[in-house]
């Protein structure tokens, strides 16, 4: 089957379909001197919905900055919003909001970065949703040879290339046998401990969540050289001065305007408390020693950060040891 695009204002296309059975559609615009890329895969096989059975479709589309994933379900979803379900590989089971586009027939992930790395270690994904009025329609995708089309096209998928990059470079990182598929599912281990820390603090007027919106001047006082997708969280928002600041790889102290901060490494944390009272402040005592002092704590907020703390030092205890 041929397939004829028209691209108007002189941008170029090359369309062709790549040996790994995925459809490539990449686009020059001259005009602008800018590229982009659609990635398109058929799902394996017919699912019943609203009376026919059609094939379904997974879309990647990046700009080279900015990367989308959307499902085209073949009839209408919704207004606004749709619940989605998914199994990425042997992952876990997940479910987001997904927002609507297009005719009410495709949804688009939320979080497409994290997903992008998961389906780049996969063979296979499985979405669900429920379209209004209708049971719930599934859709298989072979996933095969998605990590070498990413690497073939890093140019246009930049924020997949420098997290490569920084797990190849970075000392911290264990070795194995496998490093890509051992670090992409040890990133998303973290991101699960992360993100139900941020659901219990994400109301603290004293913390702020990623992105950080004064970096720079974070990242100089607190000495990092790790990348900025790496941050976590910062307490003491307003300051930039004092605060701690914690990263996919340690917490980092500073208590006073002076000196450089006090690092810890997750692995090497075996005892963590957040000990005082609402009189003189709460403070940070990891394996003994007195860290830091907090203020206006509420136990809720401290015991979420006591179970990240000891859920990223066991994290890390069983990949040092793999």
């Amino acid at each position: 089957m041929v397939r004829i695009i028209f691209i108007i204002f002189l941008t170029e296309l090359n369309a062709q379909p790549a040996t790994t059975d995925w459809f490539i559609e990449t686009i020059k615009d001259t005009t602008r001197d800018k590229g982009s890329i659609i990635l398109s895969k058929r799902s394996i096989d017919k699912q019943i919905f609203n009376y026919d059975r059609i094939y379904g479709w997974l879309s990647i589309r990046s700009n080279g900055e900015k990367v989308d994933i959307d499902i085209k379900w073949g009839g209408f979803i919704s207004v606004g919003r749709s619940y989605v379900k998914y199994r990425i590989g042997d992952n876990e089971l997940r479910g987001d909001s997904w927002l609507i586009s297009g005719e009410y027939d495709i949804t688009v992930a939320p979080d497409p970065f994290l997903m992008l790395l998961q389906m780049s270690t996969s063979e296979k994904a499985v979405f669900y949703t429920t379209p209004k009025g209708l049971t719930q329609v599934s859709y298989s995708f072979e996933l095969e040879g998605l990590k070498q089309v990413l690497d073939q096209y890093t140019n246009l998928f930049k924020d997949y290339a420098g997290w490569v990059s920084s797990m190849n470079d970075s000392t911290d990182i264990a070795r194995s046998i496998d490093p890509f598929h051992h670090n992409v599912k040890k990133y998303f281990q973290q991101e699960n401990i992360f993100r139900r820390l941020s659901k219990k603090i994400d109301q603290y007027p004293a913390y702020t969540l990623r992105p950080i919106w004064h970096i720079d001047p974070i990242r100089t006082r607190f000495e990092l050289i790790l990348p900025e997708q790496d941050i976590f969280f910062y307490y003491n928002k307003w300051m930039k001065e004092t605060g701690i600041l914690f990263t996919r790889n340690d917490l980092r102290f500073i208590g006073s305007r002076k000196g450089s901060p006090h690092v810890v490494k997750y692995h090497e944390i075996d005892t963590v408390e957040l000990i005082g009272n609402a009189l003189t402040g709460y403070r940070y005592r990891i394996n003994g020693e007195d860290l830091y002092t907090i203020f206006q704590s509420e136990p809720r907020e401290r015991k979420a950060i006591e179970i990240f703390l000891v859920s990223m030092s066991e994290l890390e205890k069983e990949y040092r040891t793999n």
